[in-house]
């Protein structure tokens, strides 16, 4: 019937046997059987299978490898699991092994052996294909929501992954450590949480630590260890090139926040930090404190020391603001010489003596320029805004506080003046 013989001591009318007792006992899985559109085409796909098994036999290594990297390629294609097409061989191995003379069972061994290898390596090629086509479309996702300039941080993670695949034919190749890795050096510089910075240290070591595992199992022709170490190492690689995005879209988001000279928040976030003041006012059923200052006489440090001068007194006005801002407290750069905080967790009759700290804080520092002492002064305008005023809006929150600054500076500066606070 099948002109089939390589005087073996197996039949080929075995070897489809084992296959058409597989295909029996798959037809019971739906998911199975939606690789199919019919029994005909089942029964076609035993008889291919099964003369191409007996067929291996006699073929040279060159056609076998081929053949076999070809139908695991083929299957993974189809969508097939890898382990039902390794369930399959293993059951028509223990078939076959019945049915054998038992000095023709190390053969059998050593075929399917050979088979579940190069089955494997023809999975990992269509994986290894889906990977770079997934790298591809996540580059270009990347680069159409990130900066430019800023691409080179996010990217770095899955262009090291493509490069490590790209690199497999490449006998002299070796993947660098995390330390040895420029992206640590880059997630150290970033402005970070530790234990934000150290998730995602842990996870750049480990992407390392896979590649280093991925290349040798590779090498080792261990392909089925391969293809589960590649399914982590394109999803942990993937994973922090989003971590990345994120911290660098959050770093950009600060930068645009904060002001780079006093590093105090920048007054086009004054109504999204209200709001969350507001709320939180609200919430614990108490009203907040605002303070309007203003450097005295900047104009005259400027045009007396210069402005690079001016800059150093912002400079430090701000750092000194910064420390006496407490856990809750949320202090902006108004403008030029003029800086606002929201004083929260705190009682009306406490208000004033927290700007008063304030006061004589910025009194007490001495600023040395060129050899020049420069005195500074603040005048304070500070008003609290009551639980039953919390729906007041913000402008008419901050006329108030700034109304009463320019009290303090019509009054002789250097001074505090408040206003809400019932004695």
């Amino acid at each position: 019937m099948h002109q089939l013989t390589h005087n073996l001591p197996i039949q080929y009318d075995r070897i489809e046997k084992a296959f058409k007792a597989f295909y029996a006992y798959m037809r019971n899985s739906p998911h199975f059987n939606q690789f199919f559109e019919s029994d005909e085409q089942i029964d076609r796909l035993i008889i291919k299978q099964a003369r191409n098994f007996y067929n291996s036999f006699a073929m040279t290594e060159a056609e076998f490898i081929q053949n076999y990297e070809r139908l695991g390629y083929m299957h993974a294609e189809l969508g097939l699991p890898i382990e039902d097409m390794f369930a399959g061989l293993s059951m028509i191995r223990d078939h076959l092994l019945e049915n054998t003379p038992a000095d023709f069972h190390q053969k059998i061994y050593q075929l399917i052996e050979k088979m579940d290898k190069w089955l494997a390596k023809g999975y990992l090629s269509h994986q290894l294909k889906e990977t770079q086509e997934l790298i591809t479309v996540s580059i270009k996702n990347i680069q159409k929501v990130t900066p430019e300039k800023h691409q080179h941080y996010v990217l770095r993670p899955i262009n090291w992954l493509s490069r490590l695949l790209q690199s497999l034919q490449n006998p002299n190749f070796q993947p660098d450590s995390a330390e040895e890795c420029p992206l640590t050096q880059i997630i150290n510089q970033l402005d970070l949480e530790d234990e934000v910075r150290k998730q995602i240290h842990n996870a750049h070591q480990e992407q390392h630590t896979l590649g280093a595992s991925f290349v040798f199992f590779y090498r080792d022709q261990n392909y089925t260890l391969v293809g589960f170490i590649l399914s982590k190492l394109s999803a942990i690689s993937l994973a922090l090139s989003n971590q990345m995005s994120y911290v660098v879209s959050q770093n950009i988001i600060q930068k645009l926040q904060h002001d780079s000279l006093t590093g105090l928040l920048l007054r086009h976030s004054l109504i999204e930090q209200f709001e969350l003041i507001r709320n939180l006012a609200l919430g614990r059923k108490e009203g907040f404190g605002v303070l309007m200052m203003d450097i005295d006489h900047f104009k005259q440090i400027n045009d007396t020391y210069g402005h690079q001068a001016g800059d150093e007194v912002l400079k430090t006005v701000g750092k000194l603001l910064k420390q006496h801002a407490r856990e809750h407290d949320i202090a902006f750069r108004y403008g030029g010489e003029e800086f606002l905080i929201f004083v929260t967790h705190i009682d009306a009759q406490h208000l004033a003596s927290v700007a008063e700290r304030i006061r004589q804080a910025i009194e007490n520092l001495t600023i040395t320029w060129q050899e020049h002492l420069i005195p500074i002064t603040l005048s304070i305008g500070c008003h609290w805004v009551k639980f039953n005023e919390l729906d007041q809006p913000l402008e008419q929150i901050l006329q108030q506080a700034d109304q009463n600054l320019y009290h303090a500076k019509e009054n002789g500066r250097n001074q505090v003046i408040c206003t809400g606070i019932e004695h």
